[in-house]
């Protein structure tokens, strides 16, 4: 007994196909089925919001520039097709008059050349058209990896420490000075890949302290308040009126302005208030002492303003002889029982992405 062929999927659905167009009746129940799909799926512009009718719009542009690419593309392709080679000679080679093309298309022949898809033209292409290779797209630069050991100049800033004397002592001092080294391309990939890693790290710090920020400072209660704080650069005095000499040597006095940004939910206005604060002194000190001596004007206002804060969220940079000394911790609790505050909850950010508000202050 002969055994039955296995038919592949492909083949079972053409022939359910062939079935279902033999019958008129299903043909129709299947058009009007897709005729209810389409129009429950149809929504009119006017129906639409403005954020579905943007986004529609932006679809309808892609689908418009496939088109008109497309379009280019088959223009481009008939333009560069060669002419007709000439009839030839050999009476065994010539063509019947009946296969001779005509010089002007009937419209027929138009509509049929229009309709022709994409899997026409590699059925029908011709001999000097050749596919693509894999060796044939050396567009890449590192193809040859046999210039990865050219030396090339690579110019970077780098911190270096020298010694220098002051005032008779010998200091240590670190700089940034720029040095440009004589690397080949294969170290400069491997030194750009291993920075690029750190960079990767700062930019994930940065999303989550960021993101840490915000649910703070948006779920402030009414015992709870944010001060974003930071020290400014030293900024030099000026007279109205001076002789020239004042401008050489240490006349000019220097200031520290000390900036803040207090966040607090106000229960009687059911929102969040901000307010600002800038505080100098003539000492260029910003350690833990000098911190808490700013501090000491606003907290202090911050307890007769609104006594029922129990507990202050402090954002600032990273400096480790700055916000992050561990003497603060000494001075926090020495502070907390002259003012009644229970919670210093603190948050270091990343150095150069904590100065937003703050300098906006200094500026003002």
């Amino acid at each position: 007994m002969a055994k039955k062929k296995t038919l592949t999927p492909a083949e079972r659905q053409r022939r359910c196909r062939e079935k279902r167009k033999n019958d008129p009746e299903k043909v129709a129940e299947i058009k009007r089925k897709d005729l209810e799909r389409y129009h429950a799926r149809k929504k009119l512009v006017a129906d639409m919001s403005i954020r579905e009718h943007r986004i529609k719009k932006r679809i309808w542009q892609e689908r418009n520039k496939k088109r008109r690419e497309k379009k280019q593309m088959l223009k481009e392709v008939r333009l560069g097709t060669p002419t007709q080679s000439p009839t030839p000679e050999t009476p065994r080679m010539t063509p019947s008059a009946t296969a001779t093309p005509s010089a002007t298309p009937t419209p027929s022949e138009v509509s049929i050349r229009s309709s022709r898809g994409r899997s026409y033209f590699p059925k029908h292409r011709p001999f000097y058209v050749k596919p693509p290779t894999l060796h044939g797209r050396n567009t890449c630069l590192y193809y040859d990896k046999s210039n990865q050991t050219e030396i090339v100049d690579l110019r970077q800033w780098i911190r270096k420490s020298e010694v220098v004397e002051k005032a008779e002592k010998k200091v240590k001092i670190t700089k940034n000075v720029p040095v440009t080294e004589k690397l080949t391309i294969k170290q400069v990939i491997y030194k750009f890949e291993s920075e690029l890693q750190n960079f990767k790290t700062h930019i994930h710090n940065i999303r989550h302290q960021y993101k840490a920020y915000r649910q703070c400072i948006d779920g402030l209660t009414e015992s709870e308040v944010a001060l974003h704080i930071n020290f400014s650069e030293n900024y030099a005095c000026k007279y109205h009126s001076k002789v020239q000499s004042h401008h050489f040597g240490a006349s000019r006095n220097q200031i520290t302005l000390h900036t803040a940004v207090m966040y607090h939910f106000s229960a009687e206005a059911q929102k969040k208030q901000v307010t600002l604060y800038c505080t100098e002194s003539p000492n260029q000190n910003h350690g833990p002492s000098a911190i808490w001596a700013h501090l000491h004007p606003i907290l202090s206002e911050l307890k007769a303003k609104h006594p029922n804060v129990t507990t202050v969220h402090f954002f600032s940079d990273g400096p480790a002889t700055q916000y992050k000394q561990k003497i603060n911790f000494y001075l926090m609790a020495g502070f907390s029982k002259n003012t009644g505050f229970t919670k210093y909850p603190g948050i270091s950010l990343n150095q150069g992405m904590e100065k937003e508000l703050p300098m906006v202050l200094e500026g003002q």
